[in-house]
């Protein structure tokens, strides 16, 4: 990229194995070299679920002037047909100091010869305009046809400004910024030409801290159409005590918890954060062990909040040599070593009904023989049956062990949900849907309306259908 820098550490993760492929939430912080600004997407880019986040764009934040422009072009002392270009006098087109100047914007590509001795000119420039300008025509090209410039170029005012002070004085405010903090690198995308304003391409996302829940406008502020900021942001300090009736219990959420000794986080998609610093009952992190380590299958690969405590954290352990003596880990061993054939053998290979596989590990001996093991996980619309096998199938001295059983959850209401929808505006949603029905992990996130703000004592911002089929506990969004 042209006028980039690096600007500290990135964080690309890997699963160890393919690194082409990078996990979700992977960063790379950049900067403008001296000079520039960017006009593109946001200096810090981002690995989203959609793919990576726009790409930056940083371009001279000098306005090239004609005397500069002209300096690199190609001047003819005079008209010796030894030493100019074939063309005539009369083809050529009148040339004074000043033709080349646009109000707003530059010359992106000259390709013209100037001849000083007659004062003329002949082939094109690209004009090129600032940030918060378009150029009409769209080609931009100002050309010398026949001893004629064609129509020049104008650069015309596009997209909406904001002010620059406005956002200054709410991000040093401390009394309205308490609880919150700053995420990534504020795009404030400014416009050379018009002091005290930036684009619509400006934005600045906040989040709040631990113990706060956002209670005012999007944590994300950006310039809108009406030349207004959005509604700036809120973060109320929650009571460590503070219940939500009907909810189901919360776990604590600290960020630490992503990682686990030997491995590392496979999937964080299904966090569930309100208040700062809770998750909903039914978040989940599932993990990945590193090279040469498997998981203990006692406890499995996922963490889970459940009825307001977390599961046991997976635990990843050694694949091969001494490992313990206990069975599972001996015959994981087994399967890494070079004693395969000691290894126990079953028929076939394990199915389990409305589930995937996320990892295996199998050896075919041929006549229908296998070892190894396998990770499932349920579809989705499924969870395991509690009283079933665990994800973790292994092959056994006495066949497969037992096999989990993905049943179908049920599904939640969408009819209420649509109740819940009052004074309020949809952010983003994950809802899947079957039967009339929105299946088990369906989310939806909401904010309050202008003119509304959040009651504190109702349920969470983000919605979400729970494994028993019913949702958690709607908000509630009251005039101010």
């Amino acid at each position: 990229m042209i006028n980039i820098e690096y600007n500290g550490t990135a964080n690309l993760t890997t699963d160890g194995n393919n690194n082409e492929t990078i996990f979700y939430r992977s960063f790379v912080p950049l900067k403008c070299s001296n000079g520039a600004m960017n006009v593109g997407g946001p200096l810090t880019i981002t690995c989203l679920s959609t793919g990576w986040s726009q790409f930056p764009k940083c371009v001279s934040a000098v306005i090239p002037t004609t005397a500069s422009i002209m300096a690199t072009m190609p001047q003819w002392p005079g008209l010796n047909p030894a030493t100019t270009p074939s063309s005539t006098v009369s083809t050529r087109c009148p040339y004074y100091p000043d033709i080349f100047n646009l109000t707003h914007g530059y010359i992106l590509i000259p390709l013209v010869f100037v001849y000083p001795a007659d004062s003329t000119a002949e082939g094109w420039v690209q004009f090129s305009c600032l940030p918060g300008y378009t150029i009409d025509p769209v080609d931009g090209k100002f050309q010398c046809i026949n001893g004629v410039w064609s129509t020049k170029p104008r650069c015309l005012k596009s997209g909406s400004r904001c002010l620059l002070s406005q956002i200054l004085a709410f991000i040093e405010d401390r009394t309205q910024t308490s609880g919150m903090r700053i995420v990534g690198t504020p795009q404030l995308v400014p416009l050379p030409t018009e002091l005290g304003v930036v684009t619509n391409q400006s934005h600045v996302e906040f989040q709040c801290i631990d113990g706060y829940m956002s209670v005012g406008g999007p944590l994300n502020i950006t310039c809108n159409a009406d030349n207004n900021w959005s509604v700036f942001p809120r973060c109320q300090l929650i009571s460590m005590t503070t219940t939500m009736p009907g909810a189901q219990p919360l776990c604590a959420w600290n960020p630490n918890m992503l990682f686990i000794q030997n491995g590392m986080v496979s999937n964080k998609d299904n966090i569930f954060i309100v208040m700062g610093s809770y998750v909903t009952s039914g978040s989940y992190i599932d993990y990945v062990c590193n090279n040469g380590y498997t998981f203990n299958v006692q406890i499995g690969a996922r963490r889970q909040c459940q009825n307001g405590a977390w599961t046991t954290v997976p635990e990843c352990i050694l694949s091969s040599g001494s490992i313990g003596t206990s069975t599972t880990s001996m015959i994981i061993a087994s399967l890494t070593t070079t004693n395969i054939y000691n290894a126990p053998r079953c028929l076939g290979t394990p199915s389990v009904p409305n589930s995937i596989v996320t990892n295996s590990t199998l050896y075919n001996f041929g006549h229908n023989q296998y070892a190894g093991h396998f990770y499932f996980a349920c579809s989705s619309g499924f969870n395991r049956l509690e009283t079933s096998g665990p994800l973790h199938v292994i092959c056994t001295s006495s066949g497969w062990s037992s096999l989990p059983i993905c049943i179908e959850s049920p599904l939640c209401n969408v009819g209420l949900l649509q109740s819940a929808l009052v004074n309020v505006a949809i952010v983003r949603q994950n809802l899947n849907s079957k039967n009339g029905g929105i299946l088990f992990g369906g989310t939806i996130e909401l904010q309050c309306a202008n003119n509304y703000r959040y009651d504190v004592f109702s349920g969470p911002l983000i919605i979400q259908c729970q494994s028993d089929g019913q949702w958690t506990r709607f908000p509630k969004c009251i005039a101010n």
